[in-house]
């Protein structure tokens, strides 16, 4: 009993979220950057291989029928992508939801922001770890300190350097720490 009520639930959740996500999606490609296809967000922010061929098949879906349930969209992921490719890497569809999810809570956007919020926060002698998820998030977050640690370009390799040109931060760790 408790497993068909949670499973309803479940579909009904599914369908709301996938028509809000679907909406909010056409409204930002809309307005905010016209010239951007589902495409181009699946391969941006996942870094999905078949990008290509799962956007042409959810757009020839939808010009068929409107995508109800995230059931629905994962059937239609799945069919996009090659067999070969299904049986090894995780869920077909992780990749796709990944990049929806990232371009509509804006998630690059806010940790570029909260970078620059915690070095403004920063005590002098203070640290920041932070903990990343994907390789997006890795590659910004290294290339923020990257930048904030380097000595200013106009005088790197003079035997002595000013210290207004030198940096504010130093890394005190340039690798990933793995627990």
């Amino acid at each position: 009993k408790d497993n068909e009520n949670y499973h309803i639930l479940n579909t009904y959740m599914s369908i709301c979220t996938i028509r809000l996500a679907y909406s909010n999606m056409e409204m930002y490609i809309k307005y905010h950057n016209p010239d951007w296809t589902l495409n181009e967000y699946c391969y941006k922010y996942s870094e999905e291989k078949f990008s290509k061929q799962i956007a042409r098949m959810i757009e020839r879906k939808r010009e068929e029928k409107s995508i109800e349930t995230t059931f629905e969209l994962v059937e239609i992921i799945k069919a996009a992508i090659p067999a070969s490719a299904r049986r090894k890497g995780g869920h077909p569809a992780k990749r796709t939801f990944q990049a929806i999810r990232i371009e509509l809570n804006r998630e690059l956007e806010v940790l570029r922001d909260s970078l620059d919020d915690m070095i403004e926060m920063l005590n002098e002698g203070g640290r920041i770890c932070i903990i990343t998820f994907h390789s997006l998030e890795d590659r910004i977050v290294k290339n923020f300190f990257k930048k904030m640690s380097e000595v200013d370009s106009k005088v790197k390799g003079m035997p002595n350097i000013p210290s207004s040109y030198l940096p504010d931060f130093r890394l005190v760790e340039n690798k990933a720490i793995i627990p």
